[in-house]
Formats: C-alpha cells, structure tokens, sequence
C-alpha cells in the first residue's frame, strides 16, 4: 500500500472529510486530494504532522511493504482530557449496565398495556371476577405504575452517567496504546453483539405468530388476549438484545470516534435524533388516543409496526449524504 492510498484510508477510519483534514494540517483541500491521488506528496513536515494526527508511525506512512498501521504514542492534542485504559474500562462497565437498565425501562414501557389486556379479557370470565368499569380502571392504573417505574430507570440512568457527559462532546483522547486494547475488546465482543442482533431480529418477525395461531385454531377470546400478551413479550425481550448490546458497541466506538460517532455519520445521526425526538412522542399520543377511544387493544397494536417501517425509511433518507 503506497502513502496516497493510507492516507486515504486513514482519513476515512477516522470519519474525517478532505475539507477536515486539510484544517488540521492548515493546508487546502486541493492540497489533501492530490496527496490521496499520488498527484503529488507531502512535505516532511506536513508528513510527521500526519502521522501525529494518525496516531501511526512515519514508518508506516512512507514504507509501501507495511500494509497493517504501526501506531505512535504520539497523538493529536485536541485540548480536552486524556482517557486513560483505567476511565475506559470504567465507562465500557457502566455502558454495559446502562445498557441493561434502558433496556429493562423500555421492555417496561412496551408491556405496560399487558394488564390492561389481561384484565379486560378475563374480566367476564370465571377466573377474574370484575366488571368491565373495574377491569378498566385497575388496567390504567397498573400501565401509570408500569411507566413511572420505566421513567423512573431512565432518569437514574441518566443522572448516573453524566459523569461521562465530557465524552459526548468529543473533545478528549486516549493516551497511548488504550486505542490498540478497545479495539481488541470490540473484535471480541463483534461476535456476540452480532448473535444478539439476529435473535433480536428473528424474534420481532416471529412476534406475530401466536396471535396468528390462535387465530387460525379459532380459538377463544381469553386465548387470543394471552397470544396477544405473548407478542407484546417477544417484541420487548427484542428490544431489549438490541438496546443492551448495542450501548456497549456504543462504548466501544465513541471512545474510539468509529462508526456513527465518526465526524460524518455523527452529522447524519444528528438528524435523525432531532427527528426522533417529535416523531416517537406523536406516534405514541396517537396509540394511547386510538386505543382508550376505540377500545380495541388487541389491534391498536399495529401503530407500532407502521410507525416503525416509517421510521426505518425516513432514518435512512436523513442518513444519506447531501
């Protein structure tokens, strides 16, 4: 590999546009792009200042026959605190709880109509002995309860991990060689995170299948209610393998400002969290209004899977690049 083509990789490993790197080097962007096409080279200087900015050595950027980066202790300053392995190793612990705790608040959240469905559904049989005025009430109260204990997780999570809130802002760098043992950690942990995506996914096109079942057994109304109950189950345990596996990738790449927390995707990404941040709240005013107005929970359901396939769509249409 010649030194256009690490440069080139280099600068898109680390999510930087020519406009980005040619800032950092105080040259023109003109300048980055005749490096990266062998057009020209860059001086001696501009090339330990590359080097310095790459974290490799200056070894690796002029030998052609070292294809696999040498990393340098020598890092870009960008002013802010330096992380050691001991702090990394500590956020990565606490985005793993984190993760499970946003996880168990949000599978809270998607089960907090279940009591409404069981007790509405038993509410005329032999084994629950309430009217319907009753049933109702006590679901009500049971989803308030259900939410409360869910936004009552999401805000000790929250107040617990704002002692990492200096690294949402980017301005920080690892000291010497953390970089090289995250790496390690995430390839390791690839493999699992990678498990939990597809479980997650084959149970959420799975869900259906109960209420699918009963349906097709014509089966009573009680046991619709429980298949319908079971769904609700399956989705939540999904969401959950995807919330909780996901943070510690989070970790894992914010620390090393990779994947969405690389300059360009973080711009899209921030796109998509100020969509998200209107779009969820409307979605789920307008399943709370449908169902206490119709009554009809055992299909109100289907907001969820709509909204969702929307989402997806218009996630990725913000994501594309200008």
């Amino acid at each position: 590999m010649i030194l256009s083509e690490k440069i080139l990789t280099l600068r898109k490993k680390n999510g930087w546009s020519q406009e980005e790197l040619a800032e950092k080097l105080n040259v023109t962007r003109q300048s980055v792009s005749k490096w990266e096409s062998a057009a020209s080279i860059p001086d001696i200087t501009k090339l330990l200042e590359l080097a310095r900015i790459f974290d490799v050595t200056t070894d690796y950027l002029l030998k052609d026959d070292m294809e696999e980066p040498e990393y340098s202790p020598y890092q870009e300053t960008s002013g802010g605190p330096r992380v050691s392995v001991q702090e990394a190793n500590h956020y990565i612990s606490c985005m793993k709880s984190s993760g499970k705790l946003t996880g168990l608040a949000t599978m809270l959240c998607i089960l907090c109509p279940t009591p409404l469905f069981l007790l509405a559904g038993f509410s005329e049989s032999s084994i629950v002995s309430l009217s319907e005025n009753m049933a109702g009430g006590l679901g009500i109260i049971l989803l308030l309860l259900l939410v409360s204990a869910a936004v009552a997780i999401f805000i000790y999570d929250d107040a617990r991990m704002k002692q990492f809130k200096y690294l949402k802002s980017y301005d920080f760098e690892l000291e010497y060689g953390v970089s090289g043992i995250i790496r390690e950690k995430r390839s390791a942990f690839e493999g699992k995170h990678t498990r939990s995506m597809i479980v997650g996914t084959a149970l959420c096109i799975l869900c259906p299948v109960p209420l699918f079942i009963a349906g097709f057994a014509d089966a009573s109304d009680q046991i619709c209610v429980l298949m319908l109950v079971l769904l609700f189950c399956i989705v939540s345990v999904a969401v959950y393998l995807f919330i909780s596996e996901d943070a510690v990738k989070d970790s894992y790449d914010l620390l090393l400002l990779e994947g969405k927390f690389g300059t360009e995707e973080r711009s899209q990404n921030n796109r998509v969290q100020k969509f998200s941040r209107f779009y969820w709240p409307i979605i789920t005013a307008i399943y709370l209004g449908w169902s206490f107005v119709t009554r009809q929970w055992q299909f109100t359901w289907i907001v969820w899977v709509i909204a969702g396939l929307v989402y997806s769509a218009v996630a990725s249409l913000l994501k594309k690049e200008e």
